[in-house]
């Protein structure tokens, strides 16, 4: 019994797989799939909306040197790849935290910032318009 218990312990504890699928739901939620997006007054580029901190964070952790700049952000093979790794990072911050990590916390978390999902209680149920809109699509089938 002990053993079953810990053998479901340690396959929820594990980080949810960031697919291409996911990753296509998030470029549809940031951009439209818009490559060359430009959101948050010139502070979010590209088909993830993705702001500096956050690239220059995944290539770091990732032994990467691509720097930031609308090139590189709207290339899209690279923007997909900083977003893979920083959605993974993401899952695996949730994971140490015990929090429960699926699309929608992952995406609160990208959305909102971990701290900033953390003071929300990682409720993604709150009424707040880019949640709103997230759940349309995560909870879709494409």
């Amino acid at each position: 019994m002990k053993y079953a218990l810990l053998l479901a312990l340690c396959i929820q504890a594990q980080a949810m797989e960031i697919t291409d699928g996911f990753l296509h739901k998030i470029a549809i939620i940031e951009s439209n799939e818009q490559c060359t997006a430009v959101g948050d007054s010139g502070r979010s580029l590209g088909r993830y909306q993705i702001q500096r901190s956050a690239w220059n964070d995944a290539c770091r952790r990732n032994g990467e040197t691509w720097t930031y700049c609308k090139d590189n952000a709207f290339n899209y093979p690279m923007a997909h790849q900083v977003a893979r790794w920083h959605f993974e990072w993401i899952a695996q911050t949730l994971a140490k935290r015990k929090v429960r990590v699926n699309e929608m916390t992952l995406y609160m978390a990208y959305n909102k910032g971990v701290t900033g999902a953390a003071r929300l209680g990682f409720n993604t149920q709150a009424n707040d318009p880019a949640l709103n809109r997230a759940r349309i699509y995560l909870n879709s089938c494409l």
